[in-house]
């Protein structure tokens, strides 16, 4: 349960929602056994009991200093229970130096920061990477910030870096997945198109014998594998909110199917590079689908993968009719959209 939570309420996060959520869970459990809790230096971990599956949720680059926050509680609960567990209080304050995050403020620089997340990152992907077996997949989970999709895509520096160290650590990519992790009703996700906050990355180790492309060779294997694979995801139910998110696993997919892919100077390219050349790729194959529909239809695609089903003002419209060169009247003309409040709110129709 959270800390910040009122035990005695009705909302998510609370005593008695907590204890139901954990009853039933154990209620379906298909097996029964022993486990254990351990604490433990990711990168150090040698997982002595093996074999292992590996399923983890690890630190989203700079995305919460937990450190930070857990000071609120810390500062308290000594006050309290220094008595009663001196070891665990035995601190001002919570440890912060290893941290696994980027933060600038500890580091000195923005710089300092990402190497140290990705050396961190590295040495605990490549701990796991020797621990996985070799029939079974290795799922790690990362989470979008709102600013990381909204502003950067798929190359935000979060997401390339943490992809960086898995590249680095020996694995491939086999599939990128978007999972609903957090209420739509949370405070981020109010007047947001945020289906989903959470990516997981299905990982395997990289083939010993794996090949070195070249630029050119890694975006002809992009342009003749990525249709297929984008329509298997639009067949599994995937909505073009996260899309974006999706066609990563495949893309992905083929630049860590080599040991390396070298640009024309002969140098590896690296992650950052390949997630640019993978939403070009992407986007001409989208441009090329879309170049199937009419122009209102056109929109109407273009409006749902920005907002949904959601409710705007007519200025949004106006500006992605002009772009497609069509008057907002024949999108009305057409039945594409509704004008719910005087041409001042207008959503796609169902």
């Amino acid at each position: 349960m959270g800390g910040e939570g009122n035990p005695f309420c009705m909302s998510s996060g609370t005593l008695g929602t907590s204890i139901e959520l954990v009853s039933s869970c154990i209620d379906t459990l298909p097996a029964c056994g022993y486990g254990s809790v351990s604490e433990i230096d990711a990168a150090n971990n040698s997982f002595p009991m093996r074999p292992v599956i590996i399923s983890t949720d690890p630190p989203y680059y700079d995305n919460i200093c937990y450190a930070d926050l857990s000071d609120f509680f810390y500062v308290w609960m000594r006050s309290s229970l220094a008595g009663v567990w001196p070891d665990l209080f035995r601190r001002l304050v919570t440890p912060k130096d290893q941290e696994l995050i980027a933060t600038p403020y500890r580091h000195g620089s923005k710089p300092e920061a990402e190497a140290f997340f990705m050396r961190g990152m590295s040495g605990a992907l490549q701990a796991m990477r020797n621990a996985a077996t070799d029939g079974e997949p290795l799922a790690v989970y990362y989470a979008f910030k709102q600013s990381e999709v909204g502003e950067d895509g798929i190359t935000s520096a979060g997401w390339s870096s943490f992809l960086q160290a898995i590249v680095e650590a020996g694995l491939a990519v086999d599939g990128t997945w978007p999972v609903r992790t957090e209420l739509s009703n949370r405070l981020i996700g109010r007047e947001a198109n945020a289906l989903a906050s959470s990516v997981v990355l299905v990982c395997r180790k990289r083939d010993a014998e794996a090949t070195i492309a070249t630029r050119a060779e890694f975006i002809r294997a992009l342009k003749r594998e990525m249709p297929d694979a984008i329509d298997n995801i639009r067949k599994a139910g995937v909505g073009p909110v996260v899309m974006q998110q999706s066609v990563i696993g495949p893309g992905m997919g083929v630049f860590t199917r080599y040991a390396k892919v070298l640009e024309s100077d002969d140098s590896p390219m690296n992650v950052k590079t390949a997630l640019s050349l993978i939403n070009r790729v992407w986007e001409e194959i989208e441009n090329e689908l879309d170049a199937n529909f009419d122009p209102e239809t056109q929109v109407a695609l273009a409006w749902f993968a920005s907002y949904g089903y959601d409710v705007k003002k007519s200025g949004e419209l106006i500006s992605q009719a002009n772009a497609k060169n069509i008057p907002d009247r024949a999108l009305f003309d057409a039945r594409v959209f509704e004008n719910l409040h005087g041409n001042t709110a207008l959503t796609p129709r169902r």
